[in-house]
């Protein structure tokens, strides 16, 4: 990787980093919305499937939008509005708004993803590929576990649940980093859009397998069920019917959170030694 791209790349992990910390806290604000609306499990459960919809389901077409026409200037916006959505949420009135917000901060976070991965994809050589989207990746699972800390800590002083408003502060500081670097955003986009002719006709002429990618999705989303039901009703499980008191209850989110930063980026290295390949088998038999 050229030494100049380094900051550009950290931009973009560290903006990862803060377009996920929502991700990470909802599962620690969900007891506190459950009682201060008298919600069902059911009504817990319609709020992370329609955050997954939005952030995850849906992030594909932002993806074929953006295979399409590279959008680098959407990236500081999707940070921004991702912290101002969680913001709002300690602050809402209704079940509806909930909803609303989780909408917000799931688009936001659909469009950064593949704009984002894309770009660092175009600051990186050959040779520091595989690392570079594991450093970016690490921001995400970082921010997931880091944003659970935070949570845990806001939600114990004196406003509660109001001290959601907080997380706006994060998205407008990376709004500016961004900000700094998008002439370099910019430039790799611009730069790729000119190979991208060549690059179509040879993929023309490469078979992709699609039995690889159905086994290959298929363990992705076994992987993510697992690490939603974990992450979002391990603090209800502990708090409802062991009786544990709610940092508890985080504090365990937050390890298993932090032992997936661990793990990607690890990942990631040994990737680039070892081959993708490789570790992707033996991440899936060992998981």
């Amino acid at each position: 990787m050229q030494k100049k791209n380094f900051l550009p790349i950290l931009a973009l992990a560290v903006g990862h980093l803060v377009t996920d910390l929502q991700a990470g806290a909802l599962p620690i604000v969900l007891p506190h919305l459950k009682e201060l609306f008298t919600l069902s499990y059911s009504q817990l459960a319609a709020i992370v499937l329609t955050q997954n919809i939005t952030s995850s389901v849906i992030q594909p077409v932002f993806g074929y939008i953006t295979d399409k026409r590279s959008m680098p200037v959407l990236l500081p916006f999707c940070a921004a509005m991702a912290g101002a959505g969680f913001a709002a949420i300690g602050w809402v009135s209704s079940y509806t708004l909930i909803l609303l917000t989780v909408i917000i901060i799931g688009i936001a976070r659909a469009t950064y993803h593949p704009q984002a991965s894309k770009t660092v994809n175009f600051l990186s050589d050959e040779n520091s590929k595989a690392k570079n989207m594991g450093s970016f990746s690490l921001g995400g699972n970082a921010g997931m576990a880091v944003g659970s800390i935070l949570m845990t800590f806001l939600i114990g002083l004196q406003d509660g649940i109001h001290n959601t408003m907080y997380f706006i502060l994060p998205g407008l500081l990376v709004f500016g980093l961004m900000m700094k670097y998008m002439p370099d955003y910019k430039r790799v986009n611009a730069e790729h859009s000119l190979k991208k002719a060549a690059v179509q006709i040879k993929a023309a002429s490469e078979k992709l397998s699609y039995t690889g990618m159905f086994i290959l999705l298929f363990f992705i989303f076994m992987r993510s069920t697992i690490h939603t039901g974990l992450s979002t009703y391990l603090p209800l499980f502990f708090m409802k019917f062991r009786g544990s008191e709610a940092i508890f209850a985080s504090a365990l989110v937050s390890a298993f959170l932090l032992g997936g930063v661990a793990g990607t980026y690890t990942g990631a290295v040994l990737s680039d030694r070892l081959g993708a390949r490789r570790i992707i088998l033996g991440s899936i038999i060992l998981s």
